[in-house]
């Protein structure tokens, strides 16, 4: 295999695995948004315990305050923050961590207003959907000292093992961000197919031969070579006076080069749009999805 086939091959496989890969990040947000409409449903005192990567539904009557925030950076750069609340059971001797958007807590009007409490109510109760997971190290250890405290009141926090698990509540807002980064390659993609088989019908158009009509111009040449001596490599049409074999002129000289007309490269066509809006959607979707990958 030449040079050309290897890079043309290598250029087939990278969009193949590109594309598999967008394929199955916009599946496992599909996934997500079905698995929330059919989440197991949990009673606000937790008399059946949701296990580690269950979606779930519960109805929740006492929260907190915001208890945690942790910052994600890419490089360096901040790509946004993760807010972790708890809510308890009705007899206050359960505690579930909650990693929702940072106005959760509203949801649980304040009832004790002297001093500001910290743990809040919602007398009808709050529905929150999500996955359970296990929270990593950083988490765990910035929470350490809360979940001593409230083990030290009776209090139990729902784990799986060693592992303490929370409800992310985002699950749904990611996975919507995911359709929509995923979208966005998608198009991007599709967008940049119409523009590479734009450019190759326009070099077509600009060489001034059709790739069916050759053969023909070849035979064609052939024959007046064969007539009058002459024959025409360029595969130029004839015209003016040629003396050929016999001493004899006929009216068949090659034409005159017409160059070709010049192109003002600042006017933007459809194709030119159609390949910036393409090179944006393409770049945007990935830094989506590295945001979204921060929040897993």
């Amino acid at each position: 295999m030449n040079q050309k086939g290897k890079s043309k091959a290598g250029g087939v496989f990278a969009i193949i695995l590109l594309g598999g890969l967008v394929i199955a990040y916009i599946a496992t947000a599909v996934i997500s948004l079905i698995s929330l409409g059919g989440g197991k449903k949990i009673t606000s005192n937790f008399s059946d315990t949701p296990g580690n990567g269950e979606y779930v539904e519960g109805y929740f009557h006492i929260g907190t305050e915001l208890l945690l925030t942790m910052k994600h950076t890419i490089n360096l750069i901040p790509s946004g923050n993760e807010y972790y609340f708890a809510v308890f059971n009705d007899s206050f001797d359960k505690m579930l961590f909650v990693r929702a958007d940072k106005k959760f807590a509203d949801n649980f009007p304040v009832t004790d207003t002297e001093g500001g409490s910290f743990f809040r109510l919602n007398e009808s109760g709050y529905s929150v959907k999500g996955k359970m997971r296990k929270m990593d190290y950083k988490e765990k250890k910035e929470v350490a000292q809360f979940v001593s405290d409230a083990q030290a009141d009776g209090v139990s926090t729902i784990k799986s093992g060693d592992d303490i698990l929370f409800l992310d509540a985002t699950t749904g807002h990611i996975a919507v961000l995911k359709l929509i980064f995923g979208g966005c390659l998608v198009v991007a993609f599709v967008l940049f197919m119409i523009c590479a088989s734009s450019s190759n019908k326009e070099k077509q158009a600009a060489s001034g031969i059709s790739p069916t009509m050759m053969p023909k111009q070849s035979v064609l040449d052939t024959e007046l070579g064969d007539v009058f001596g002459q024959t025409n490599t360029a595969g130029q049409p004839f015209t003016g006076s040629q003396e050929n074999s016999f001493g004899m002129y006929n009216d068949l000289q090659p034409a005159p080069t017409v160059a070709a007309p010049t192109v003002n490269k600042k006017i933007k066509g459809p194709k030119d749009i159609a390949a910036i809006v393409s090179a944006i959607l393409f770049f945007g979707g990935l830094i989506g999805i590295l945001y979204t990958m921060t929040f897993w």
